[in-house]
């Protein structure tokens, strides 16, 4: 309850703020963008962390456990079998973070605009993993995202 009231705070703030058309650099805004920042930072080193810790499990087994998982498998291939049709490709694994990819945080960014584009670089690694999951509005100017966001805002039924 508490959490989601501050993020309607924060987004109607941001959202505000792109309405009365302030420039880039805004104080608060800067500082909302650095612990957003910081937040996507830790939420990758942490995934990358787990990965990490996942393949050194895989790669500590020894061939007798190797073994007893490949028989496991071939005993129970119809636990791991797909049902119905048509059989789909093996799930890829997340390149982001959900914490990353979580809707709020995508309009927090989105809303933050100018000063997102003047900390993250085209050239970055977040900017290239955002480009290609689908997310590369987020470093249009913010009147463009803020203003349509809003109008899809305004034109849905309350």
């Amino acid at each position: 309850m508490v959490r989601t009231a501050l993020q309607d705070l924060l987004r109607d703030w941001l959202r505000a703020l792109v309405v009365a058309d302030t420039p880039a650099e805004h104080p608060l805004r800067v500082r909302l963008r650095d612990r957003l920042l910081a937040a996507c930072s830790a939420a990758d080193r942490r995934m990358q962390e787990e990965r990490d810790a996942a393949a050194a499990a895989r790669a500590a087994r020894s061939a007798e456990e190797i073994e007893e998982e490949r028989k496991f498998n071939e005993r129970h291939r119809s636990l791991f079998a797909e049902i119905g049709y048509p059989r789909s490709r093996r799930r890829a694994h997340r390149e982001l973070p959900r914490e990353i990819t979580a809707e709020i945080m995508v309009e927090l960014l989105a809303l933050l605009g100018p000063d997102l584009a003047s900390r993250v670089r085209p050239s970055s690694v977040a900017w290239r993993k955002m480009r290609r999951h689908g997310s590369a509005p987020l470093w249009r100017s913010s009147s463009q995202v803020a203003r349509s966001l809003l109008t899809v805002v305004a034109s849905s039924p309350k």
